[in-house]
């Protein structure tokens, strides 16, 4: 017999408001491209709970080069995010982005 746990599901700024923080960021790209596009956001709860993160905000074609920017710009333009919450979530951290 296999148990079935079921992940939960938060936005973005549930997540926030949650004091939780990103753990995955999956951006994928084609060779040559210059755009990355987010394939998915996973996410824990301060009680280590994994989470999965919906992409409710509009964040489009992301520059290679400036993806972390574009990002935190939508995070704080569409979900309330502060530098503060940028920084205790998880986003300046590098571990916290996968590239492929």
């Amino acid at each position: 017999m296999s148990v079935v746990v079921e992940q939960l599901v938060m936005t973005a700024a549930e997540l926030r408001r949650a004091r939780g923080r990103f753990t995955r960021i999956r951006l994928l790209s084609e060779p040559g491209n210059p755009y990355l596009d987010v394939s998915s956001i996973t996410g824990a709860l301060p009680d280590g709970s994994p989470v999965k993160v919906e992409v409710t905000f509009p964040v489009g074609d992301l520059l290679r080069i400036s993806y972390r920017w574009q990002l935190e710009w939508a995070l704080r333009e569409y979900c309330g995010f502060t530098d503060r919450d940028v920084a205790k979530m998880g986003l300046t951290e590098n571990a916290t982005y996968s590239i492929r």
